[in-house]
């Protein structure tokens, strides 16, 4: 799990093993379940612009529609493919809380996610 925030910084990372949660950041520590105080899980959306993806689009769409309407269909074509190079990508993210007032950010896969839960119990 990636550390994206919290009292620990905004880099390192953090794993479950032996029934602990280790975090390994400018400050590591390592929390058994009855030191979590709180989890709390959500799915973050992150919307970009892709330039490789726009440009694929605007000279495929480009070429396309330049066959059926013109020097018009080029220059639709271009204005549809940029417009399509926005990237939305979900990301699962958990905030956990310890009794000791730290607490920290993290992107978690599903499969981390539900770690998670199960540890704190």
């Amino acid at each position: 799990m990636k550390i994206i925030a919290g009292t620990f910084g905004v880099k390192g990372s953090a794993f479950i093993g032996g029934g602990r949660l280790h975090i390994e950041s400018s400050k590591k520590a390592s929390y058994t379940p009855e030191q979590i105080q709180s989890v709390e899980v959500d799915q973050v959306n992150e919307k970009r612009f892709s330039v490789g993806s726009a440009l694929i689009g605007a000279l495929l769409l480009g070429l396309i529609l330049t066959a059926f309407l013109g020097g018009v269909g080029l220059v639709a074509g271009l204005l549809i493919g940029a417009l399509g190079g926005f990237v939305s990508e979900k990301h699962n993210a958990a905030e956990v809380a310890f009794v000791d007032g730290n607490k920290v950010r993290l992107l978690c896969t599903p499969r981390a996610v539900n770690k998670l839960i199960r540890l704190k119990g």
